[in-house]
C-alpha cells in the first residue's frame, strides 16, 4: 500500500469546507487525522508479507505514531525538505506476534 495521507496541520477538527481540493491536504489538527484512522484499520488488512510506505511531515510528529502503533515495525526509507516542508517516507511492515 502506498500512502500519501492529507498531513497539513489544519486547525481543529478533520471537516473539510469551501473548495473539495481541500481534502487532498487538509490532516486536522494534528496533521495525522486520517494517517491515524488509516493505520488503525490497516493492520487488519495487510498480509504478513505486505508493507505500507507512508508520507509523513515532521510536524506529524511520527515517534509519536511509532509509539502509538506498535503493531508495525518501521523504517525510514527516504527523507526530502521543500521550502517548508520536512517530509519522510517510512516503510512499515506487520510486527510478528509473539506467541
Amino acid at each position: 500500500i502506498i500512502f500519501n495521507p492529507p498531513y497539513l496541520i489544519s486547525g481543529s477538527g478533520s471537516e473539510v469546507r469551501g473548495e473539495p481540493i481541500e481534502a487532498a491536504w487538509n490532516g486536522g489538527e494534528k496533521g495525522r487525522e486520517v494517517t491515524e484512522r488509516f493505520l488503525k484499520e490497516a493492520v487488519e488488512h495487510l498480509s504478513q508479507n505486505g508493507r505500507i510506505y507512508l508520507l509523513l511531515e515532521k510536524q506529524n510528529r511520527a515517534p509519536e505514531l511509532k509509539k502509538m502503533f506498535p503493531d508495525y515495525e518501521w523504517k525510514e526509507v527516504a527523507r526530502a525538505d521543500f521550502f517548508f516542508e520536512h517530509l519522510t517516507v517510512y516503510l512499515l511492515n506487520k510486527r510478528e506476534r509473539m506467541a
